[in-house]
Order: C-alpha cells, then sequence, then structure tokens
C-alpha cells in the first residue's frame, strides 16, 4: 500500500480518483484497513461490497484475484481491468495519457 500511497500523493488534485473496493471483508475489518493503509488520504475513496456473490459489478469485471487494479478513462470508461501495480512506471504513464 506505500506505492498506492505514493500514487495518491502524485495525482492528489489533478481530477484522478483512487477507488477502494473491500471484497469478503467485514464492516469492522474494513475500517481497519482503511485506517491502516491510509486509503481514504489524497482524493482515496472507499467503499465494502456486501454482497459479493451476486455483485454484478464484480462479474462484470471478472473479479478473481485481489487486488486488482482497474483504469477508467475520464468519461468513465473501463479501458483495463488488469491494469499495472501502483508502484510501476508505466501506471503513471497510462494515467497520464488518459488525463489527455
Amino acid at each position: 500500500m506505500p506505492d498506492a500511497e505514493k500514487l495518491r500523493k502524485t495525482y492528489k488534485n489533478k481530477n484522478v480518483a483512487f477507488i477502494y473496493l473491500a471484497v469478503n471483508d467485514n464492516e469492522e475489518a474494513w475500517k481497519r484497513a482503511v485506517e491502516q493503509y491510509h486509503t481514504s488520504t489524497y482524493d482515496g475513496i472507499n467503499y465494502i461490497v456486501l454482497n459479493p456473490k451476486e455483485a454484478v459489478f464484480l462479474k462484470e469485471i471478472d473479479n478473481r484475484h485481489i487486488p486488482q487494479y482497474l483504469l477508467y478513462d475520464k468519461f468513465g470508461k473501463l479501458v483495463d481491468t488488469n491494469a499495472s501495480k501502483p508502484g510501476t512506471q508505466e501506471i503513471r504513464e497510462i494515467i497520464n495519457e488518459l488525463m489527455e
């Protein structure tokens, strides 16, 4: 998660949103993780999926592993369901392209 925090810092106030979904978690564990990993700082938004077995969204993105990184363009179109990890230069290049 340190790489994710650095990435959020890089794009703070640059019209980029970082959304974190907790799957197969209970509410207390989710709250502890948000606190522990600081995912709410630097434009991070957190949600817990309460119905992972029935969640249409998880089926649409073919969620098979955690973590899974998704990228959306500025119009809300899903462009990658298996994006590079936060610590890579590749993810920065792709985000910069999507911001253009």
